[in-house]
């Protein structure tokens, strides 16, 4: 399994912010990935509180 560190995490959450800005909501994988970019989200945050 990847080590997910801040820098990682901030790559994702960038990558993935910028796929939800370019995507319509009623896109097929817009609630998988704006899933995955809250995920994402909370885990930087848990890191950053450590």
């Amino acid at each position: 399994m990847e080590l997910l560190t801040e820098n990682k995490l901030d790559e994702k959450i960038e990558q993935l912010n910028y796929w939800l800005n370019h995507h319509h909501k009623l896109h097929h994988q817009y609630r998988q990935k704006e899933h995955a970019r809250n995920y994402y989200v909370n885990k930087r945050i848990e890191l950053a509180e450590e």
